[in-house]
């Protein structure tokens, strides 16, 4: 700025200031910072710094006379040096001092040396791991300088500079952003007071040792008019031509002229490293360690990847970061490899706070085989086209090409003399690491014009990668990865096209009339009976390629979701526990309901964060208002969101950090809820009640098989609605006003179902309404259905119809329309009754009056004030029963005859308990329960203990700091009221041998209740082992949770194991032979198992079950020999006990005798009789897929006997391969 005098003659500008211009931080540690700013970060070892200044003109007095404007330097060739220090404190905050000397100037306050301001600065590091980074500079200034010569201010000033950075390759820039408060001073064009400053720096580092660096800065008061805001413009050389010693050269001049801004100025200096910091630092794997960051081309962070440094090895976590020795840079390089990259090995030179590398991702093998109608065509051409340049093209000895890609959209033509041509679309996801296999089948050209395109989908509307297309029984090839298979030259006219998927393992058929040009066929793959869909992504979204364990009806290895991070598992029917985990990231577990109807999809979604490390596991239930699970509803956990609840409301999340911790639960047409909860040591669970939005409506259509519908929802209500498509998985979710409303589902196969819906208002309750639709019927008919209680007052009631949810009574009544006429099973369920179920012949008006059921029982939760709406109501007794919320004040449970503990909670009372017996008669059984306020002059402590399964446990003895206060009541409950405040070890000892004690560290607060559910894990119990004939080996036992325990056998041929309850398989094992026994464990009871030995003469090797001999069959049929028999009993052997084998595919091939669709057909039997085979002989279904390639993939390209002898085999290929 300026300054400006309207006088000819001013004597003097006023009151003195500092005019020498803005200071350079004594922070400049590397080539890539700034001359005048931080570039939001500070060097890690304490330096020192001298640099020499030359200013020309910095403050002038601006005269105008008439129309000549003449400026009269007030201060003049200033010639200064600052000595500069910093040291860092810690890892974030460093302390730092400026001390300026003025060797002289001229002008009209010339004079000789003098001091300036000394400056001090105590940086804060906010951010800084590579990338971005920020930094937070408190300063302040004494006034030290000649104040009567313009170099120094005439007070203390006090600042506050935000700075933040970013290198991205060789270019790196930074922004500086602050104010200033000082004295205001009596000068017009300099008012002082609150001033602010700017420095916006961007550099070039063409080499480690160099930086170019353009700089704009100024500054100016706050809230006070200037004639202009001065501005300078600088630029600088930074090297560094030995280590820890760092040169600048830099000069400029200022382009808004003012206060500071010198019409020349130019700067020298040099600074220095003086050692590594003297600090403590958090522990970490490498001392003294500082910090690499590994990404892919996309910038998305590398887990896992290994960086090795003179020999030492370090391991990227979740966001990409290792740790490295200190003094890196002097050892001169540093290797980082991963799965899926090229290893890259970086050249470094200099000791740095943090590196980065950009790892490239390996090209991804693609194999395309390409036979004929009668086997293999040695004239066949393959042609790529894509984004990219083709890496690799070769042919094996098999004729299979053998590609290499990079990621991004490939094109692959497939075409032959006389053959029709094949295409196919490769998307290749820069994530992807799992090899593409093509299998084209060509056919002769029948119609030179006609295009059949054909896209494959599942039930979600995703491509599906792999699946074979045939016309009629004969096969065409694979689907590319995006689903499509283009084929010319197939005759016109009206085509069965069938389309099969190993991996979906349905089949569908498409029936289209070929004609000349292009026809576009799409195929929708059914989901089999016991899909589960596994969606697994980090907390930005990215897919994880995690790994899955199932226990359940068996304990199965785990499975890889791939690199897609989804994954599609075939289990059986019944419950199943998900243990889901990845390196780097903390594992999660899930319970599903898994059924046995085809079309149906349990949806598992995911979400790992970053491995805590801690001690505590969280065990969550979340459920509506009527004590039933919820399903699907996402769960965050201080703000990050982890998980969805699998279908029983559930999910467990591990080694999570002990302490206060904020968790929040929502979902679709969920009210959210957010709670606090205090996590300790050890495993506790927690039930959360969610509500949903008022008129929320779950809609659902099938057939009578099961099947979903496509189908639609009209709505007759107090406002118009569009119609609501259910789409392919047949069901929707919307949201109705109160009031009554007619829903009518139809589809154009199966008519039209109509049904009376009453949403009432502030309506806590997810409607259901589940539709089965028959095919069209010309008479329909109405019901009309009333549910009443023994006194006849009408009741909300659950209905179904034929065994479907068919919606919920209103005011007692429910109204039907669309039905079939005839006999239907009408059952209804109400809380508290005994449930009702009659065959009606429709139409007809049908009235349920339904009694009370032995064990009705009815909670009454009252408060200072009446009546206390969505306390928590729970019950512990004759059986599990889900806790449930009240309806203003009340709520009703059907119970059983028996002793009970009836417990009640909310957030601002204290939990009250009461033993109740129900009687064994039809009648409604009453309890109330008051909840008196939380006594704000005392500590409480409450805890309930449950066990695995969530039952409560009586008499567990409770110890604070190792002196007893009691015992836990029937409801598994103890409250301790006058603790005095502080930190305190809780001790729960338990009664009985059943259960293992543990300790919980609690704080207790005055007028608070610390509330722990805390529960015990099972006790192991001893299992031992007889191993017939063995005096040696090992022993290993696979369990629930992916658990595994290893014991070796003792020259008697036994060995012990210390097994917790549950479904175990114990292998042993020994050179050459193997043997395994299920044991089941129960609490408390000793068991054993004997383990038969065998001789294995199958291997596992470079991911195939390598036989003893071949699987060999008759010509032309698929049976199964006695010597073949013989053999699959050594394999099933093998497989049991070698637990790498987490998915096997068996393998069906054949020779090129007797055309494709024959061939085809027999491949597929002999595959499928290999696994029937193995499941009978006790290996896992889940663990076995079978497939029949006909003569796709031949290994020999030979039409002799020899040739096809090779290629007839049956193949046992590990697509799936886990840990031992």
């Amino acid at each position: 700025m300026t300054l400006l005098a309207t006088l000819a003659c001013m004597p003097a500008l006023g009151q003195g200031f500092d005019g020498t211009g803005l200071s350079s931080p004594p922070d400049g540690s590397t080539v890539r910072d700034a001359l005048g700013g931080w570039s939001g970060r500070f060097p890690g070892a304490p330096t020192v710094g001298l640099t020499g200044w030359a200013a020309d003109e910095p403050l002038v007095r601006r005269i105008t006379d008439g129309t000549e404007i003449a400026d009269h330097p007030i201060v003049d060739d200033l010639f200064g040096v600052s000595l500069q220090g910093l040291v860092p404190v810690s890892q974030r905050f460093a302390v730092a001092l400026d001390v300026p000397i003025w060797l002289g100037s001229a002008g009209e306050t010339a004079g000789g040396a003098a001091p300036g301001d000394i400056a001090a600065y105590a940086p804060i590091r906010v951010y800084d791991r590579g990338g971005p980074r920020v930094l937070l500079v408190p300063e302040i200034s004494v006034p030290t300088g000649a104040t009567a010569r313009y170099l120094g201010e005439p007070g203390p000033t006090f600042g506050l500079v935000a700075s933040g950075g970013i290198d991205l390759g060789p270019l790196t820039s930074a922004l500086d952003l602050g104010a200033e408060a000082g004295f205001a001073t009596d000068t017009p064009d300099w008012p002082g007071g609150l001033t602010g400053r700017f420095d916006l720096d961007v550099g070039l580092v063409p080499v480690d040792t160099v930086g170019l660096h353009a700089e704009l800065r100024g500054q100016g008061p706050i809230g006070r008019d200037i004639p202009g805001v001065p501005v300078e413009l600088l630029g600088s050389v930074r090297i560094r031509p030995v280590d820890r010693l760092l040169l600048t050269a830099g000069g400029g001049a200022g382009v808004v002229r003012g206060v500071g801004a010198a019409a020349l100025r130019l700067g020298v200096g040099a600074r220095a490293a003086l050692g590594k910091r003297e600090v403590e630092v958090a522990p970490v794997e490498l001392a003294d360690a500082t910090e690499l960051h590994v990404v892919d081309e996309r910038r998305w962070p590398i887990r896992g990847a290994v960086a090795v440094v003179a020999g030492a090895k370090s391991e990227t976590d979740d966001e990409g970061y290792a740790d490295l020795p200190a003094r890196t840079g002097r050892v001169g390089r540093i290797e980082v490899s991963a799965p899926g990259f090229e290893t890259t090995t970086l050249e470094v030179g200099e000791d740095r706070t943090w590196w980065e590398v950009v790892l490239q991702r390996v090209p991804l093998p693609v194999a395309v085989s390409v036979v004929g109608p009668e086997g293999a065509l040695d004239d066949a051409v393959v042609k790529v086209t894509g984004d990219s340049e083709l890496v690799s093209d070769e042919i094996d000895l098999a004729g299979v090409h053998q590609l290499l890609l990079r990621p991004g959209t490939w094109t692959v033509e497939v075409s032959a003399p006389g053959m029709g041509a094949q295409e196919r679309t490769l998307v290749i996801e820069p994530s992807r690491t799992e090899p593409i296999r093509i299998d084209a089948v060509l056919s002769p050209i029948a119609s030179p014009d006609t295009v059949l395109a054909v896209k494959v989908v599942d039930r979600n509307g995703v491509p599906v990668e792999d699946a074979v297309v045939a016309i009629g029984d004969r096969d065409l090839g694979t689907t590319g990865t995006a689903g499509d298979l283009v084929v010319h030259g197939l005759a016109d006219g009206e085509t069965e096209i069938v389309v099969r998927s190993p991996r979906i393992g349905q089949s569908t058929l498409v029936v289209t009339n070929v004609v000349p040009g292009t026809n576009e066929v799409e195929a929708i793959l059914e989901w089999p009976a016991g899909s589960v869909l596994v969606t697994v992504h980090d907390g930005k979204g990215r897919p994880v390629d995690a790994r899955v364990a199932f226990a359940g009806p068996a304990a199965l290895p785990s499975r890889a979701v791939g690199s897609d991070g989804e994954e599609l598992f075939v289990l059986r029917p019944g419950g199943w526990d998900l243990l889901l985990s990845a390196a780097t990231l903390g594992s999660q577990q899930r319970h599903v309901e898994v059924g046995d109807r085809p079309g149906e999809v349990v949806e598992v979604d995911v979400v790992l964060v970053g491995e805590e490390k801690g001690s505590a596991d969280l065990v969550l239930t979340v459920q509506d208002v009527d004590g039933r699970p919820v399903p699907s509803a996402r769960v965050l956990v201080d703000g990050e969101p982890v998980v969805s609840t699998g279908t029983d409301g559930g999910i467990a999340l591990f080694e999570l950090t002990e302490g206060l911790r904020f968790v929040e639960v929502e979902g679709d047409l969920l009210v959210p809820l957010a709670v606090e909860l205090e996590l300790v040591a050890g495993r506790q669970s927690e039930e959360l009640v969610v509500w949903s939005t008022t008129g929320a409506i779950t809609i659902s259509a099938h057939d009578d098989t099961g099947r979903p519908l496509d189908a639609v929802v009209g709505f007759l209500g107090s406002q118009p609605i569009p119609a609501l498509p259910l789409g392919p998985d047949g069901e929707e979710t919307t949201v109705l006003l109160p009031g009554t409303w007619e829903v009518a589902v139809s589809h154009p196969d199966f008519g039209t179902r109509s049904q009376r819906v009453v949403i009432a208002e502030q309506d806590r309750r997810r409607h259901v309404l589940d539709v089965t639709l028959a095919p069209v019927v010309e008479e329909l008919a109405r019901l009309e259905l009333l549910v009443h209680g023994p006194d006849r007052s009408p009741l909300d009631a659950a209905v179904s119809l034929d065994g479907a949810e068919a919606g919920s009574t209103t005011d007692g009544s429910l109204v039907v329309d669309g039905l079939p006429v005839g006999p239907m099973e009408v059952g209804v369920v109400a809380d508290a009754m005994l449930p009702e179920q009659r065959t009606v012949d429709l139409p007809d008006q049908v009235d349920f009056t339904l009694q009370w059921a032995p064990g009705a029982l009815e909670v009454e939760v009252l408060g200072p004030e009446g009546p206390i709406d969505a306390a928590l109501v729970a019950l512990a007794g004759v059986r599990p029963l889900a806790s449930r919320q009240t309806v203003d004040g009340t709520v009703r449970f059907n119970a059983a005859p028996g002793t009970w503990w009836v417990m009640a909670s909310h957030p601002k009372y204290a939990i009250a308990e009461k033993q109740i017996e129900i009687p064994a008669i039809p009648e409604l059984a009453k309890v109330r329960l008051v909840l008196a306020e939380v006594d704000k002059t005392d500590a409480q402590l409450v805890v309930s203990v449950r066990d695995e399964e969530g039952r409560p446990l009586e008499g567990v003895a409770v110890l604070v700091d190792g002196e007893k206060v009691g015992e836990t009541s029937g409801g598994g409950t103890f409250s301790l009221v006058g603790r005095p405040e502080g930190d305190a070890t809780v001790t729960l000892k338990p009664s009985d041998p059943l259960h293992e004690g543990t300790e919980i560290p609690v704080s207790l607060d005055r007028g608070d209740q610390d509330r722990h559910t805390v529960v015990l894990p099972w006790a192991a119990s001893e299992v031992v082992v007889d191993v017939a004939g063995g005096t040696s080996g090992e022993v290993r036992a696979y369990g629930p949770n992916a658990q595994v325990i290893d014991a070796k056998v003792d020259d008697e041929g036994q060995a012990t194991l210390a097994l917790p309850p549950g479904q175990w398989t114990v292998v042993a094992t020994s050179p050459g032979s193997a043997g395994s026994a299920l044991v089941t464990v129960e609490a408390g009871q000793p068991a054993s198992a004997a383990i038969e030995m065998f001789e294995t003469g199958t291997t596992l090797q470079d991911g195939k079950v390598r036989l003893v001999h071949p699987i060999l069959f008759d010509v032309g049929r698929y049976e199964l020999r006695p010597e073949a028999l013989q053999l699959l009993d050594d394999v099933a052997r093998r497989l049991t006990v070698d637990r790498r084998a987490a998915l096997v595919e068996i393998q069906g091939h054949t020779s090129d005798e007797g055309g494709v669709a024959y061939n085809q057909q027999l491949s597929e039997n002999r595959a499928r009789v290999v696994r029937e085979a193995l499941v009978a002989r006790g290996v896992e279904p889940e663990r076995l897929i079978s497939r029949g390639y006909g003569l796709s993939r031949p290994l020999s390209q030979g039409h002799d006997e020899g040739a096809r002898q090779q290629n007839r085999r049956v193949e046992l290929v590990v697509v799936d391969q886990s840990t031992p």
